[in-house]
């Protein structure tokens, strides 16, 4: 079974549209991804309790560089998603507006659970869910034949997405999955099997 890094480089940067592409994070990504968390830490917060104890740069780098050793290990995947802007006569910046990642990866069992938000400016435009999509051909392409997706139960949007994407939601609900503003938030869960391994 080949690694999750095996095909890292050649499957990525994908361009998802005009000047927006997706790539694994990297450690110079770090103030790029707390500025896109801090920026709409309101609307994050109602549903990523991670969001509240994101106050710093560090706390971002220290996720990333947590990221990357899970890459190593072949155990997750985390990409950002990224806006390129600029002109002809201004250099090109980037900004980071969401991310995805494949988590909890088990190449034995060939499942993993698909993670992924989106800033508000760019909710209801189609990425998340190409995004996804993208990730998840990823992971076909190294054995994974099994995706979950544990979504809050108000969290309508983000069910969306995962029915989108052709997952069914499981019978019944985790109850008290996690603590989100000091609120117990109960779970549904998703999931999508794929029969075949793509070769990438």
């Amino acid at each position: 079974m080949e690694s999750v890094t095996s095909h890292v480089d050649e499957f990525f940067p994908i361009a998802l549209r005009d000047s927006i592409s997706m790539r694994p994070l990297r450690v110079n990504d770090a103030e790029l991804f707390f500025c896109a968390l801090d920026k709409n830490r309101d609307f994050f917060g109602k549903f990523l309790p991670f969001v509240a104890d994101t106050t710093a740069v560090h706390h971002t780098l220290e996720f990333i560089k947590l990221s990357q050793e899970q890459e190593k290990n072949a155990t997750g995947l985390t990409c950002g998603i990224f806006k390129e802007h600029g002109s002809e006569n201004q250099p090109v910046a980037e900004e980071a507006i969401g991310a995805v990642g494949l988590k909890e990866i088990n190449l034995q069992t060939k499942k993993a659970e698909l993670g992924y938000w989106l800033a508000e400016d760019y909710n209801g435009s189609g990425l998340c869910t190409l995004a996804c999509k993208n990730l998840i051909e990823h992971g076909q392409t190294i054995g994974i034949q099994q995706f979950v997706i544990y979504t809050a139960e108000n969290n309508f949007k983000s069910q969306a997405v995962a029915r989108r994407l052709g997952f069914q939601k499981l019978p019944g609900i985790i109850e008290n999955a996690e603590v989100v503003n000091g609120v117990s938030v109960s779970h549904l869960v998703f999931e999508l099997r794929l029969p075949e391994t793509l070769q990438h």
